[in-house]
């Protein structure tokens, strides 16, 4: 036989051979059938229990003033005045996602700030600028007043701007008496 004809006929069995693989790996592939998935309901999830002060505490609450804001291609710039007395701030969330995470988080957490001073946040977009950026996103303060009183202070982020949402109290949590 002829080395040509030798290389065709096994070039011929080659070819066959993956065809009737992919054609075994796709008939495997058709006979598995999922259960059709429920439909999801959507709940309103949120891990803060709040609730409305009254006037006078709204009053003698410390406050997050959002006096600047710059949304780079990088970055989102953020900075606030506090007026209305000390606070410490506990925590700030979301502060790592997906679509990036407050890069001096660290260095926020913690520490008690007096009125009129200044707190400046830096969120690191991971992706830059692009149409990943989402059409809004709230970041929830959460922080402690010199009387140990918890408050949540929601800011909202949208492509045009960012601004502060109503102050709430957060309840705390009480075991029940028996």
């Amino acid at each position: 036989m002829d080395q040509k004809m030798i290389f065709i006929i096994a070039g011929g069995v080659l070819i066959l051979l993956l065809l009737i693989f992919f054609l075994v790996r796709k008939a495997k592939k058709g006979k598995k059938t999922e259960p059709p998935e429920a439909p999801v309901e959507k709940k309103k999830v949120t891990k803060y229990n709040t609730i409305e002060p009254s006037e006078e505490e709204f009053e003698n609450a410390p406050k997050l003033n959002l006096i600047f804001s710059k949304d780079g291609k990088r970055s989102l710039i953020m900075r606030f005045e506090i007026s209305g007395g000390k606070l410490k701030l506990d925590e700030i969330n979301p502060y790592d996602i997906d679509l990036g995470n407050i890069h001096n988080y660290g260095e926020l957490i913690g520490k008690s700030r007096q009125s009129k001073q200044f707190l400046r946040i830096f969120f690191n977009w991971r992706s830059g600028r692009n149409n990943l950026k989402p059409d809004s996103l709230v970041f929830n303060f959460v922080y402690r007043d010199k009387d140990e009183n918890q408050w949540l202070q929601p800011i909202l982020y949208t492509p045009e701007k960012v601004e502060t949402k109503q102050l709430m109290k957060i309840a705390l949590n009480q075991p029940e008496e028996v």
